[in-house]
């Protein structure tokens, strides 16, 4: 990977954080980015780890349908938030992408709120799984993943 590659692939990303997720981040954090897929069960949903900074914790769900995300949002809700305080980072958000409409969207934010409670550093985004994610997702994996 050269340098030209990680940089442009470093401001896709800072695009997307700053932009489709509204975060005011410095820009300097996006210096350290790292991500993952992890999965702890077998059965787990398959999701992007993302760590900007060492203080931006982004969970991004994608390919499933809204009654499957509502099976699994509590889960990620606590799995990221407990990862947040473990290691002291900033934020979490949880950013779920799906096509088209968005069935479910209130049952989901109402399980977000049931589980982040009073929580004004956990944060629930719904965003399409379009082109502009795959950017994204591309840029992550081509010069940002661990594992």
């Amino acid at each position: 990977m050269s340098e030209r590659s990680v940089e442009a692939s470093r401001a896709v990303i800072q695009g997307f954080v700053t932009g489709a997720l509204g975060c005011g981040c410095p820009a300097e954090v996006f210096r350290q980015i790292e991500s993952s897929w992890p999965r702890v069960e077998r059965t787990d949903p398959n999701y992007l780890r993302i760590l900007i900074g060492g203080r931006l914790l982004i969970y991004a769900v994608e390919g499933s349908e809204g009654s499957s995300l509502l099976h699994w949002l509590p889960s990620l809700v606590e799995r990221g938030r407990a990862e947040r305080d473990a290691a002291a980072y900033n934020r979490f958000r949880l950013v779920l992408l799906m096509d088209g409409a968005a069935d479910g969207r209130d049952e989901m934010e109402a399980a977000f709120a049931r589980q982040a409670g009073d929580d004004g550093k956990a944060h629930l985004h719904f965003l399409p799984s379009g082109s502009a994610w795959h950017a994204v997702r591309s840029a992550l994996e081509s010069d940002f993943t661990t594992g």
